[in-house]
């Protein structure tokens, strides 16, 4: 949840993050890139009171992602 919206927040082999809301069945803006391979885990979690998606890649890399700032 951010805010009043349920999220799904996936991550795939084409070194994406994709956010979902769950209520319109749609994603969120534009796929997060930055990971050099496929994204092998996806968790959120919070962080210094803000919700958060942690995104481990195939390119052994950990990516935090603010996803009230993604969201707005």
């Amino acid at each position: 949840m951010v805010g009043d919206r349920s999220l799904a927040v996936t991550g795939g082999a084409d070194a994406t993050v994709r956010i979902w809301d769950l209520a319109e069945g749609a994603g969120v803006g534009a796929p997060l890139t930055g990971h050099r391979g496929g994204v092998a885990v996806v968790r959120t979690t919070m962080l210094s009171g803000r919700e958060v998606a942690l995104s481990a890649g195939l390119d052994c890399v950990i990516r935090v992602w603010d996803l009230a700032a993604l969201v707005s």
